[in-house]
């Protein structure tokens, strides 16, 4: 993957309960009804890895860190082709949004059913088999 290919950079958020993972989830800015990942535009001079971060600060409030890269999606917004690069990450703590937007802690079946995106899911269904593959009990 190269990096300078990329639009965009996002984060699939990820803590732990009862050793189950939950998933961050935020409201979309342009149609609140619809639930999405956190991510955004790589500013210029700006490496996706902290693009992504960047956007989970701002727009959740969430400190993460950067446990893998994860894959990435690509779809048309009106006339604009956007190519997200999307990273696992670790909840760290909860700091200042700069957005006024409302997030939500999910399991992957309730992630799957409020997301509204094919692609999305697809990206969700991707984070959940890393989570769930050898090793990853201990994140």
């Amino acid at each position: 993957m190269t990096e300078s290919l990329y639009t965009h950079a996002g984060g699939i958020v990820v803590r732990f309960e009862d050793k189950r993972p939950q998933y961050l989830l935020v409201r979309s800015s342009t149609d609140p009804s619809r639930w999405i990942f956190p991510k955004g535009h790589i500013e210029p001079g700006e490496s996706p890895k902290m693009a992504a971060l960047r956007e989970v600060r701002e727009e959740a409030g969430i400190e993460a860190d950067i446990i893998s890269t994860l894959c990435e999606s690509n779809f048309t917004k009106e006339t604009e082709r956007v190519r997200v690069l999307y990273f696992v990450m670790r909840y760290r703590e909860s700091s200042h949004a700069l957005e006024d937007r409302e997030v939500k802690w999910c399991s992957y079946e309730e992630a799957i059913s409020a997301i509204s995106f094919d692609d999305a899911r697809e990206v969700l269904r991707k984070a959940n088999t890393f989570f769930h593959s050898p090793r990853k009990e201990d994140l």
